[in-house]
């Protein structure tokens, strides 16, 4: 991946593609992680034929290949017909950038409660899974600890959860919790 990283960072700066408008400042044209790779570009024939020649050389070099039916091409502020050529040309199918990355949405602001509906439907699955199990309350506390908490750190880690997520998955534990499924409580037991 250092080959192709050095080959894509050359090749910008020879003019081979166009940088993508918002990352022409700080000379970004790629971002690799672990086996994926995004590369940023200005959409233009031009610059499609300069990545396109730069993924050559490096099959070239390598032997490596993409798989063009794992890869995706990702557009904004095109027309249709725009975006028919590209895909086209590239082989690639169009997709709207709602990009996960290991289950966590990758998004250039902050992230919404509509961003995180995939954590939120997981711990549901979760609690369907166990509802007609008959555990004791040590039981469903093992459960809501080490795999539902697991679950939310493992997003604390990588974004800030908004606050009403929070919420959410504490409303869902408590309901498992209290009532072994998720039922909304009529009284709590405890304050």
């Amino acid at each position: 991946m250092n080959v192709l990283s050095s080959l894509l960072n050359l090749a910008a700066l020879k003019g081979i593609f166009n940088y993508h408008p918002k990352c022409k400042r700080i000379d970004l044209t790629h971002l690799c992680f672990a086996d994926d790779l995004l590369i940023f570009y200005k959409p233009l024939i031009d610059s499609i034929s300069g990545v396109t020649a730069v993924l050559e050389v490096f099959y070239f070099m390598s032997g490596l290949k993409l798989n063009v039916r794992k890869s995706k091409i990702f557009v904004a502020g095109l027309t249709t017909a725009q975006c028919n050529i590209i895909s086209e040309t590239t082989g690639f199918k169009l997709d709207k950038l709602l990009v996960r990355y290991l289950g966590i949405s990758l998004v250039t602001k902050k992230l919404t409660e509509n961003d995180c509906l995939s954590l939120i439907d997981k711990i549901r699955a979760r609690l369907n899974l166990w509802e007609n199990k008959h555990l004791s309350f040590a039981g469903m506390l093992q459960l809501v600890h080490d795999v539902l908490f697991s679950l939310t750190n493992y997003w604390c880690r990588q974004v800030m959860l908004p606050r009403g997520v929070i919420k959410k998955v504490e409303q869902l534990c408590s309901r498992y919790f209290w009532k072994g499924a998720d039922l909304p409580a009529n009284r709590a037991r405890v304050s």
